[in-house]
């Protein structure tokens, strides 16, 4: 693990939202199983899919944002579906966000962690986030998240990249934590 990461055993210290939407997940488990795409799609919580993305892991260069919510998209001023995620994440993010997608289904397990995203007005403003991984039916790996801002948007400022990724904790959903 770097220096910037740790381990985070389920549900400790996750904020409330966070800590439901991991008990949501591991209620779509079968068999102790990585939850299918599918059963996620099924069972939605409304509460929970304004600020919910799926990003399909097609390999190291292409994470293909499936879907987006809508209070994603009202933050980030634009669908990303069908787009490419790593095009969002400044350099200095890139290679974190990078590991996150390819470990998170690889452990599997889930990864709590902090951002810091710059406006469309120069502003940086806190995100915190929770990847959990998913299992498309062809078996390629997804990563679904979820984020809260910590701060409130002005009037048509919009969220235009992740700046820095840090305070990113590992969650053992089962099956460990990578080293």
């Amino acid at each position: 693990m770097s220096p910037m990461e740790s381990h985070l055993p389920p549900p400790h210290y996750l904020p409330a939202k966070f800590a439901d939407f991991l008990e949501h997940w591991q209620s779509l488990r079968v068999d102790g199983a990585v939850p299918r795409l599918a059963a996620f799609l099924d069972n939605v919580v409304p509460a929970f899919q304004p600020w919910v993305g799926i990003v399909d892991v097609n390999d190291r260069d292409f994470h293909e944002i499936r879907l987006m919510g809508t209070g994603l998209v009202a933050c980030f001023g634009f669908d990303g579906t069908g787009k490419n995620f790593l095009t969002f994440p400044s350099p200095d993010a890139d290679s974190r966000v990078r590991r996150r997608h390819s470990v998170v289904p690889a452990t599997p397990c889930g990864s709590f962690y902090r951002s810091v995203c710059v406006t469309s007005t120069g502003r940086e403003i806190e995100i915190i986030g929770m990847a959990l991984p998913l299992v498309r039916s062809n078996g390629g790996p997804c990563v679904v998240w979820i984020l809260e801002l910590q701060a409130v948007l002005g009037f048509g400022e919009t969220g235009t990249g992740i700046k820095q990724v840090f305070d990113e904790r590992w969650i053992d959903i089962g099956s460990g934590v990578p080293e």
